[in-house]
């Protein structure tokens, strides 16, 4: 029995130590990879080309307002003066942005801005800024010593 257990002492000495240098021969391989593989990379640098189909489509680089003929912005809208008629589609607005004067009715677009309505004291506008609309007020200012 004790040449069984002596015959076998080898066998496990063997599979120990082939076991043990498994992990070192995986890694080898790996670092000779790793190694390989920054020595051997071709880089190329491509510029991605992008056209832009300009047919019938705004410059994407222009300004989306322009100052020239689109008008003043709501902000600098001033209300003037009212001629006030009872009769829909009749009233009359004087509006001033700066030097600039303009008579509106309902319906008329200044700048960034449509006229929906004209009552005996006020302007109700539709404001538009960047697709968002929003319903603004001009109301005519009481003059001091004006009686009412």
């Amino acid at each position: 029995m004790m040449d069984k257990g002596v015959s076998r002492w080898p066998i496990h000495l063997v599979l120990a130590l082939a076991l043990a240098a498994a992990p070192a021969a995986a890694q080898q391989p790996a670092q000779q990879q790793a190694g390989k593989s920054d020595k051997d990379v071709n880089l190329s640098y491509a510029r991605e080309v992008f056209t832009y189909p300009a047919a019938q489509r705004r410059d994407p680089f222009l300004p989306l307002t322009d100052e020239t003929g689109v008008g003043p912005r709501f902000e600098d809208l001033s209300l003037q003066g009212i001629m006030y008629s009872p009769v829909r589609g009749q009233s009359v607005a004087l509006l001033t942005a700066g030097d600039r004067i303009f008579t509106v009715h309902p319906g008329d677009v200044v700048g960034n801005s449509r006229v929906v309505e004209i009552g005996p004291t006020r302007v109700v506008f539709a404001v538009n800024n960047f697709g968002t609309v929003r319903q603004e007020m001009l109301e005519l200012k009481r003059k001091e010593g004006a009686g009412g």
